[in-house]
C-alpha cells in the first residue's frame, strides 16, 4: 500500500477527468437517456441542484444535529437521512465541525444515506458545456459545486470553469460568486480567478469558512502568492487532522530541517504553541524564501493506491477512503505504479 502525489495546476486534475473527449461524452449521457443539446445540458445540471428552499432546510437540520434537546437531534439525523443525497455535501462538511455530537451524528447520518452515485453524467455534460463555450453554464456549475460531495466533479467543473476566464462576460459572474453564502462555490470562484484575477481572489483568503481559506490559500501558495503562507499557518487550530496535513505538507516542503516540531496531543495549548511557532519560522524567514519552487513539486493529495494480491485487484482510494477506481481480474499483482491520468503499470506474479 503507498500513498501518491499528483501534479496539479490551480486545481487537482484526477483520473479521466479531462481525458474524455467529446464522442465519449456523448455516449455517458446518452447511456443515462440525457439529451444532449444545450438546453438539455443546462437542464440536466439544474435538476442535480438543490433548490432554495432545500437549501435552508438542510442547513437548519445541520445546525440541530448539535441541539441541547436529544428528540430535536434524532428528528434532525431521521429527516437528513430521507434527503439522501442532497444533504450528503452539508453532512460531509458537517464531518469536520468542532461540535462532536454534531459531526458524529454526521457521519452516522452519511453512513445510512450510503455511497456517493456515479459523477460521470454531470461531469461529461460540464465538458461538453465548457467545450462549446456555453455562458449561461458558468452559473450553473457554481450552482452546482456548491453541493458537491465528490472530488471527481469538482475538479471536472473546475478545470471547466477556468476556460471561460478569458471570456469578459463570463468574469462578472465568477467574481458575483465569491460572495456566495456556499463555501464550495465561494472557494471553486476564487481558485477558477487566482491566476488572473489575484486580487479578488486574495479577498478570499479572510473568508469565514476556514475549508474555503485552505482551499484558495494551497492554491495562491503554489502561485507564488507569499500572503498565502501566513493564512495556511493561521489554520492550524481551525482543522481537523484530516484537513491539517495538507496544510503541514506545504509549509514543511518549505521549511525543510527547520520545519517546528508538530505536537503529539490535540491539546490546546499544544496547537497554539505549534500555530506560534511556525508564525516565528514565517516572520524570520518567510522573506528569503522563493515560493515559486512549489511549482516544482507535486503536491500531496491523500490517495492510497493498494494491490490485492488474492484478489487480483488494484484500486485507489480518495483521502475519505472511497474508491476512487478499480482495476480487476488481474493475474497475481505484487505492485503497481500510477504514470499518467488514467494509465497504470502493474507487475504481476
Amino acid at each position: 500500500m503507498t500513498s501518491r502525489a499528483t501534479a496539479i495546476g490551480i486545481a487537482c486534475i484526477l483520473v479521466g477527468n479531462l481525458c474524455a473527449d467529446e464522442a465519449s461524452d456523448l455516449k455517458t449521457l446518452s447511456t443515462v437517456n440525457v439529451k444532449t443539446d444545450t438546453p438539455s445540458l443546462l437542464a440536466f445540471l439544474q435538476k442535480h441542484t438543490p433548490k432554495l428552499e432545500d437549501i435552508k432546510q438542510i442547513e437548519k437540520l445541520i445546525r440541530e444535529l448539535g441541539h441541547d434537546d436529544f428528540e430535536t437531534r434524532e428528528q434532525a439525523s431521521t429527516r437528513l437521512i430521507r434527503l439522501g443525497g442532497m444533504a450528503r455535501s452539508a453532512l460531509q462538511r458537517a464531518t469536520k465541525h468542532r461540535d462532536l455530537e454534531r459531526s458524529r451524528r454526521a457521519r452516522k447520518c452519511l453512513k445510512k444515506i450510503g455511497s456517493d452515485q456515479s459523477s460521470q453524467p454531470l461531469q461529461a455534460a460540464v465538458r461538453l458545456l465548457a467545450r462549446r463555450k456555453v455562458v449561461k453554464s458558468v452559473q450553473a456549475m457554481l450552482d452546482l459545486v456548491g453541493f458537491s460531495s465528490n472530488e471527481e466533479l469538482e475538479s471536472t467543473i473546475i478545470q471547466s470553469l477556468s476556460t471561460f476566464v478569458s471570456q469578459k462576460e463570463s468574469i462578472p459572474t465568477l467574481l458575483n460568486a465569491l460572495k456566495s453564502t456556499l463555501p464550495l462555490t465561494r472557494a471553486t470562484a476564487a481558485v477558477v480567478l487566482a491566476k488572473s484575477y489575484r486580487n479578488e481572489s486574495l479577498k478570499v483568503l479572510l473568508d469565514v469558512d476556514p475549508q474555503v481559506r485552505l482551499r484558495v490559500a494551497l492554491v495562491l501558495a503554489r502561485l507564488g502568492e507569499r500572503a498565502a503562507i501566513p493564512a495556511l499557518i493561521d489554520l492550524i487550530g481551525a482543522l481537523s487532522s484530516n484537513d491539517l496535513w495538507r496544510v503541514e505538507n506545504l509549509l514543511m516542503s518549505l521549511a525543510g530541517e527547520k520545519s517546528p516540531t508538530a505536537p503529539t496531543g490535540n491539546d490546546i495549548e499544544g496547537i497554539e504553541k505549534y500555530r506560534k511557532a511556525w508564525k516565528f519560522w514565517w516572520t524570520k524567514t518567510g522573506a528569503k524564501l522563493n515560493l515559486v519552487k512549489l511549482l516544482d513539486q507535486p503536491p500531496f493529495l491523500g490517495y492510497t493506491l493498494i494491490v490485492l494480491l488474492s484478489k487480483g485487484k488494484v484500486v485507489e482510494l480518495d483521502r475519505n477512503h472511497k474508491t476512487r477506481w478499480a482495476i480487476t481480474r488481474r493475474n497475481s499483482p505484487l505492485d503497481a505504479e500510477l504514470v499518467t491520468a488514467g494509465r497504470a503499470v502493474i507487475a504481476e506474479h
